[in-house]
């Protein structure tokens, strides 16, 4: 067949251009037609590259010439890799394992026979065959995996020639993998339906494509979608559970886009203009108002998308409707813990006992993740996530001691307030906290966020709220570690602590700011909001910000509303929180919160205002000292309780002190017994110059330490002043730019060699106090044997 004098070729992500254009040559081969294009991006392992050819979903031979293929100018090729990753199934005495291998496109399989057996752990691969799962003959091993029909999701069989295969077993073991990455829907115990349920998932909506890809994706293959400028731009794209990701390319490191396809429903529409002669898909939202144009490669890969998507679609929604049916009749199967309302975790309902998950899980993650990058971030083993869930609605006593994955750990926590039927500052009262949220004047708004959660809250929701965020308070401080700061907390914590029942989308992504806002709040201001402490001195509370009002007349509610309703008399300021929209407002006046008829007062503006602050500012001075003494009145009872707690623990360290002192006393008469008594007493007169001389050693080091420590900060301050200022409009003075350069030359090894010693250095001061902590010891017994000597 005739060759075009020049190919286009679609790049790799990471590379300069998406598409560039190759002279080439009918004769050269494939492979070193790649290498050369390679060579061309500074890509690595250029030597194993190879082209694919998307319009017929084949990769090209790199041994052959590139005359063998029907290539266009029109139709672009991949640069790919000669190699492919394949999710492989060893069937060895009844059981199956799961590896993903690569395995080399070109080369006779026979030469790899080895190389899997290895991976597997197996000693002698004899009698061992391939088949390609899903077809009847086994593959040819001395053929190659394209030559034998290879395409993009192909899974395969190892197993021993003759032994007969559990198919049933098989699919299970199968399935069960697919369901790793599908959420878990099926399982009965995911109860308590919502929107954000349906969102969220196990998958991790963020994962590199190759991740995808060796969890057996229902199909994945390249997609071409029409922008807005009517032109097709191409995506590689993989529905797996039901999701389907966008990546630029196979090798991208994080999707574009996500679809969650409970929300989508997928039909084949035919091209009128005949260009797209299979015709294309169109994916289009539940709301009528988004809808997406697909074109698959092939009329084969149009009817594989077009139905796996449907089926998608369709098991999405039929897994919604039972949810929503479980939910209602009240047959949903609920463990122990997960899935449980917090009332049944608990025996008491005071706020004094926690479900036991929740300690159990942040005490793992402070004593050994709080400086894990990612935390609660990055996805864990969602194998080891069900396997816990499990075990917790067994009733178990589970134990992390010996996990030495956090992310499963973290992982299990979000799911545990993510599976609670209800959220932990309860559906109720979800407008009054972003109501709250809402409020201009800073003081006021933390004064009716304390109000709400220390009188709306039920006892175990605020107890478990305030453990919480201490721990979240914690999990920032380590933030530089973690990469985990405040804001991406709130994102992750938020929509679980608050959430409004049964909410569109639309609602959801509308008070995401004001949700993650008032966990910053939480956060920020702990001590305030959570543990009764006085109100932070930073906050300026501006009597002017916001909107007050002036009673008209005295309102007196009624006995059954005296807990919701704000009372006050004629001439009284009120502070407004809401003015409502059915004559009801809601307001604070001396510190009392509740909602009064708007009818009844009169908004105070401009000089009528400033006229009526000075004493509202008196009452207001008059009820934050009433406030400040009652907050004294608790820190003192706080305090005594501490000092009881104190006097407590002096008198069990007073009894371990003795059974020391009798320790070391017997300790040293057997020395004295063993040794005599002037031995004893010249070792402890020599140990004591040896401590000495240590502890001045280590008080020296110390201040060798922090001048060290001035000194790097010195040397980057430095470093930092070498940089020529960017300003165009002064005028550059080459000279000073050559010294600054030079200079930074000299300083940079410097840098460098801080650096390499810091590791080291870190060791030594680690080593040093275990010295110093051996030596004192060895000082106690040297004590005791001067006592046992003077008597």
């Amino acid at each position: 067949p005739s060759m075009p004098g020049s190919l286009k070729v679609i790049l790799p992500f990471g590379c300069d251009e998406k598409e560039k254009g190759f002279k080439v040559q009918p004769d050269e081969l494939v492979g070193a037609v790649a290498e050369r294009i390679a060579k061309d991006q500074n890509l690595r392992d250029a030597s194993m590259r190879t082209l694919y050819n998307p319009t017929t979903s084949k990769y090209c031979d790199p041994s052959l010439p590139l005359s063998n293929y029907k290539l266009t100018e029109k139709d672009p090729v991949e640069l790919s890799f000669s190699y492919v990753m394949v999710p492989t199934t060893l069937h060895d005495s009844g059981d199956f394992r799961l590896k993903s291998i690569i395995y080399p496109l070109f080369a006779p399989l026979n030469l790899w026979v080895s190389y899997v057996a290895h991976k597997f752990g197996m000693k002698s691969p004899s009698d061992f065959v391939m088949k390609m799962i899903g077809k009847q003959e086994d593959l040819d091993l001395s053929q190659s995996l394209e030559a034998q029909g290879y395409n993009e999701g192909t899974r395969i069989l190892f197993y021993q020639h003759g032994k007969p295969i559990d198919h049933t077993s098989m699919k299970i073991f199968l399935d069960i993998q697919d369901k790793q990455h599908n959420r878990g829907t099926k399982q009965k115990s995911e109860v308590g339906f919502s929107v954000e349920d349906l969102l969220s998932s196990d998958l991790d909506l963020e994962a590199p494509a190759g991740s995808l890809l060796v969890n057996f994706p229902k199909v994945n293959g390249y997609l071409s979608i029409m922008n807005k400028k009517k032109k097709w731009d191409r995506w590689f794209c993989i529905l797996i559970g039901n999701h389907l990701f966008y990546y630029k390319s196979q090798h991208d490191n994080k999707p574009t886009q996500v679809l969650n396809l409970v929300h989508y429903s997928v039909t084949h529409v035919d091209d009128k203009k005949k260009k797209v002669p299979h015709g294309v898909l169109e994916i289009s939202h539940d709301n009528g108002k988004e809808s997406n144009v697909h074109k698959a490669d092939t009329a084969q890969w149009h009817k594989q998308w077009l139905e796996n998507l449907q089926k998608c679609c369709e098991e999405a929604r039929i897994e919604r409707d039972q949810k929503i049916a479980e939910k209602e009749s009240g047959i949903a199967d609920v463990g122990q813990v997960f899935c449980c309302p917090l009332e049944k975790q608990v025996e008491v309902q005071d706020g004094s006992e926690l479900p036991k998950i929740v300690p159990k899980c942040i005490e793992y993650i402070e004593e050994r993740a709080l400086d894990v990058e990612g935390i609660f971030r990055l996805s864990g083993s969602a194998v080891l996530i069900q396997e816990y869930k499990q075990k917790f609605d067994a009733g178990e006593d589970v134990s992390f001691e010996n996990e030495s994955d956090p992310h499963a750990v973290a992982g299990l926590f979000k799911l545990y307030f993510r599976e609670l039927p209800a959220p932990v500052m309860t559906w109720e009262h979800y407008d009054d906290f972003i109501i709250a949220e809402s409020i201009q004047n800073e003081g006021l708004r933390l004064r009716y966020l304390r109000y709400l959660i220390d009188n709306k809250l039920p006892p175990i929701s605020r107890a478990l709220l305030r453990r919480l965020v201490s721990f979240l308070r914690k999990v920032n401080e380590h933030s530089e570690e973690n990469k985990m700061p405040i804001h991406n907390i709130s994102t992750v914590f938020g929509p679980n602590l608050l959430r409004q029942k049964d909410a569109n989308m639309l609602q959801m992504v509308e008070d995401t700011a004001q949700i993650n806002n008032i966990v910053n709040l939480l956060i920020n201001y702990d001590g305030y909001l959570l543990n009764d402490r006085p109100m932070p001195e930073t906050i300026d509370e501006d009597q002017l910000v916001g909107t007050y009002c002036k009673a008209n007349y005295d309102y007196l509610p009624e006995e059954s509303a005296k807990e919701t309703d704000l009372a006050f008399k004629k001439n009284d300021i009120i502070n407004v929180i809401l003015q409502g929209t059915a004559g009801w407002w809601k307001g604070e006046l001396n510190g009392n919160f509740g909602k009064f008829p708007g009818s009844y007062v009169q908004v105070l503006q401009g000089e009528e205002l400033k006229k009526n602050m000075r004493r509202v500012r008196f009452k207001q001075e008059m009820n934050r000292l009433r406030q400040q003494d009652t907050g004294e009145d608790k820190t003192l009872e706080r305090l005594q309780k501490e000092k009881e707690e104190l006097i407590v623990t002096q008198s069990e360290l007073n009894v371990q002190s003795g059974q020391l002192e009798q320790i070391f006393s017997t300790l040293a008469t057997k020395l004295v017994k063993v040794c005599g008594a002037e031995t004893c007493r010249l070792f402890a007169d020599k140990l004591k110059p040896v401590l000495d001389t240590s502890l001045a050693y280590n008080l020296v080091h110390d201040d060798v330490g922090d001048c060290r420590y001035d000194l790097v900060n010195q040397l980057e301050e430095l470093r930092s002043s070498c940089v020529p200022e960017k300003d165009k409009k002064k005028k550059s003075d080459k000279k000073q730019e050559k010294m600054q350069e030079n200079l930074r030359k000299l300083l940079d090894p410097i840098a460098e060699q801080f650096k390499e010693e810091q590791g080291l250095h870190h060791k030594n001061v680690k080593l040093e106090a275990d010295v110093v902590q051996t030596v004192q010891a060895v000082e106690q017994v040297a004590h005791f044997l001067n006592r046992l000597g003077a008597q």
